[in-house]
């Protein structure tokens, strides 16, 4: 509002003062200017200048009407310690602003909607240990807390018996699987196998925990976690030896599906799986030869009222696409020349 209040002079601003209150603001067009959307008319849409001889002449004011822009994403890059605001069109070029919470970040959740929006965000406090912090939707400090990882993390959140839970995942070679902890910081759980892997991301789908890694010099594998323990394992082909892995019911039944991206080292590939391990339907979301993994979110991405599959690579990031459930482009965005080149990419909706 700061930077958007409006005063509309007059030829006498004493008697503008004796109007309307000397210093005033006028709220509504700064409102209006800041969102883009048009008033209708009101009392100040007619503003009387004040003559020296105390005559008052009636100027029309006109607001200029804008359409109104609708947030879709934001890109968090946080080498750079920065944050991009994408909207639903793709020509409406977005805000950028430096973000210092967001400065070497591991990885970056969301949950939570609108003005509820609060941002979990992962990074390194040492060699051994992450600190997790929670953020409100003015990026004010709610809570943080520190667990033993001696390497990145990967976050992601839901709800397990119908309290929301955060999911941490070692994105390096260990034994742990994942570790769950309450938003108030509450460690609820750790689970671990007896053999290290090469790296995990978990989420929680239908009061369930699904982790996908393998076991080295071991095929790849979602690992279904109930109350903490595994009751099934499902072998995935054509991801490489890690992969990134996102959820969303995409038809509307409550059965929510798993989104398989790829990772690093082997052609782009993104995967349709049900819960129970089947495979709906795979394709190559970016094309363009680089083997640095696909990095995948699921939201509203294009405002139709329908899920996407918001892909990108999660390093050296250039385009972001979006496709729905039947693997159709919907909508894309490339990050524009005046950004620097972002190379580590979390993209959250907003």
């Amino acid at each position: 509002l700061l930077t958007t209040v409006h005063h509309t002079p007059a030829l006498d601003e004493t008697g503008y003062a004796n109007w309307y209150g000397k210093g005033l603001l006028q709220v509504h067009r700064a409102v209006a200017s800041a969102v883009g959307v048009p008033l209708p008319p009101t009392m100040f849409e007619t503003i009387p200048v004040i003559s020296p001889t105390n005559a008052t002449v009636p100027v029309p004011v006109t607001i200029s009407e804008k359409p109104i822009r609708t947030k879709s994403f934001a890109l968090v890059d946080s080498l750079h310690g920065a944050f991009y605001e994408f909207y639903a069109d793709p020509l409406d070029e977005g805000a950028n602003y430096e973000r210092s919470e967001v400065m070497g970040a591991d990885s970056v959740a969301t949950f939570g909607v609108g003005n509820r929006l609060s941002f979990v965000v992962s990074r390194m406090k040492n060699k051994i240990e992450r600190s997790i912090s929670i953020y409100n939707y003015r990026w004010q400090l709610e809570n943080t807390w520190v667990i033993p990882a001696t390497g990145p993390i990967q976050l992601s959140v839901g709800q397990l018996e119908n309290k929301i839970v955060i999911v941490a995942s070692p994105r390096y070679a260990d034994t742990t699987v994942y570790q769950l902890f309450g938003i108030d910081g509450t460690a609820l759980a750790t689970v671990q196998t007896p053999e290290k892997h090469n790296a995990v991301a978990s989420v929680i789908a239908k009061d369930k925990v699904y982790s996908i890694f393998s076991f080295q010099k071991k095929p790849l594998q979602l690992h279904v976690y109930e109350n903490n323990k595994e009751i099934a394992a499902h072998i995935i082909d054509d991801m490489g030896l890690s992969a990134n892995l996102a959820t969303g019911d995409f038809h509307g039944d409550k059965d929510p599906e798993l989104i398989i991206g790829s990772g690093s080292g082997v052609n782009d590939n993104l995967a349709l799986y049900t819960l129970g391990g089947e495979l709906i339907r795979s394709f190559s979301p970016l094309g363009d030869g680089l083997k640095t993994g696909i990095a995948v979110q699921v939201f509203d991405a294009n405002h139709d009222g329908s899920l996407d599959m918001v892909t990108y690579h999660p390093t050296n990031t250039t385009l972001i696409r979006a496709w729905n459930r039947r693997a159709q482009v919907q909508t894309e965005w490339r990050i524009p020349p005046t950004v620097p080149a972002v190379r580590q990419a979390f993209v959250i909706p907003r």
